[in-house]
């Protein structure tokens, strides 16, 4: 039998065994390093609920070490500091430790997919410890496929539990319910034909010059003119702006080719493609007056010139 010192020594070591352990300390700082130690039937393997799954939903994702000599020293793998996977989920949350027996454990996580250009799950390595050789191994989990949906999956139908008596018409409403007539349908269609008729007749009534001014503006050198008017008198020099828009409006109205927007110069081209006499001196007298009112030092453009050409525009206009 064992002496005293022999049977402490056999009780050490027995207890040492049984006792959980790191893996040595030269093989910590190995990469991906589980700091498992690999026993009899060891082996390492991970699963993924569901496989198929919408974008706003989740994966159960489960790492199962089995066969390792010191379960409740085996270091969880951090998924969250590995490039795929920080790139591919855009949530990686750690779930409790699962201890199943005495040579097992398993790590739990639930990760969500950034989006649906995710296809798997990335592969994932795992090294550990083989005590019998003395030296670090690494086991490549593969792969695993998964398919991402835009929107959630509708349940399955399922079938109407209730009679059929539930989802029929009572017959007195059967017997009183009719579709619209024909009358009702030619009522509706002329209340909508006739609606934008009357809106256009009454602000005709309202607005008799409205009407008037709209008629002169359809002419492209008209509504160019009045518009360049109301510029002009956000201007710096409302005077002169007020003058090359009268300007213009002649050119591109008559055909006037004033070389400059001089009296003298406009009179004479007027004269050349035969305007009226008294259209002519119109138009001189005009640009004389906004000449001396320019000249003589007066600013204020609403109290002579704008409003004396753009009622000069629209009396020839109504005359022609």
């Amino acid at each position: 039998m064992f002496s005293t010192g022999s049977r402490a020594l056999f009780v050490m070591l027995i207890a040492s065994s049984c006792r959980a352990a790191d893996a040595p300390a030269i093989h910590q700082s190995t990469p991906n390093f589980s700091n498992a130690i690999a026993g009899p039937g060891f082996d390492v393997a991970w699963s993924a609920i569901p496989s198929e799954l919408s974008i706003d939903g989740s994966i159960e994702l489960t790492i199962r070490f089995v066969g390792v000599a010191n379960p409740d020293r085996v270091r969880r793998p951090e998924l969250a500091s590995r490039p795929r996977f920080k790139a591919d989920f855009r949530e990686i949350l750690n779930g409790p430790d699962m201890p199943t027996d005495a040579t097992s454990v398993s790590f739990i996580y639930r990760i969500r997919p950034r989006d649906q250009s995710v296809r798997e799950i990335p592969e994932l390595p795992i090294a550990y410890y083989t005590p019998g050789n003395d030296r670090v191994a690494t086991r490549f989990l593969d792969a695993i496929p998964v398919t991402v949906t835009d929107v959630a999956t509708p349940p399955p139908a399922r079938p109407l539990d209730a009679p059929e008596r539930f989802f029929a018409l009572p017959d007195p409403y059967l017997a009183t319910s009719h579709p619209p007539s024909w009358l009702a349908w030619t009522a509706l269609i002329a209340v909508l034909l006739l609606s934008p008729l009357a809106w256009i007749a009454q602000w005709r009534f309202r607005n008799p010059d409205g009407v008037r001014l709209a008629k002169l503006r359809r002419n492209r050198a008209v509504r160019a003119a009045l518009d360049g008017l109301d510029r002009a008198a956000r201007s710096p020099d409302p005077v002169a702006s007020t003058v090359k828009v009268f300007h213009n409006y002649l050119a591109s109205r008559f055909s006037v080719a004033a070389p400059s927007p001089t009296p003298g110069d406009i009179g004479r081209a007027m004269a050349e493609v035969q305007l009226p006499t008294e259209q002519i001196a119109e138009a001189v007298q005009l640009v004389n007056d906004c000449d001396a009112h320019r000249f003589a030092g007066e600013s204020d453009c609403e109290s002579f010139p704008i409003p004396r050409v753009r009622q000069l525009i629209l009396a020839w206009e109504e005359r022609s």
